[in-house]
């Protein structure tokens, strides 16, 4: 089965490294620790989709169809213009994908 987005988080948060770890350099009074948010959350399309109005879920399927970056970005954002930029990028990309893989390696 596929993990969810919210099931996928907390792995991905196993791989923060602590500010003695990095192998990064800092300007004084900053360390690995000044940028990370331990609290951050992020929205997921899970809840983005168990929050938003019927009207704005017709809205999200009539424009994005079962896309779900032009979902996601259209109703994190509310902007139509994003989820139709997202959804043509996507479409762009599987396109050139598909073309590309129609070619031997050179």
């Amino acid at each position: 089965r596929n993990l969810t987005e919210e099931e996928i988080f907390p792995w991905g948060l196993s791989w923060q490294i602590l500010a003695n770890e990095s192998l990064f350099t800092y300007k004084d009074g900053q360390d690995a620790a000044s940028f990370a948010n331990p609290d951050f959350k992020p929205k997921f399309l899970g809840q983005l989709l168990e929050d938003v109005s019927e009207e704005k879920n017709s809205e999200a399927v009539e424009l994005c169809g079962t896309n779900v970056e032009c979902l996601f970005d259209f109703l994190s954002t509310n902007d139509t213009e994003v989820g139709e930029q997202t959804k043509t990028s996507i479409e762009t990309f599987d396109s050139d994908a598909e073309t590309l893989a129609n070619f031997p390696p050179n």
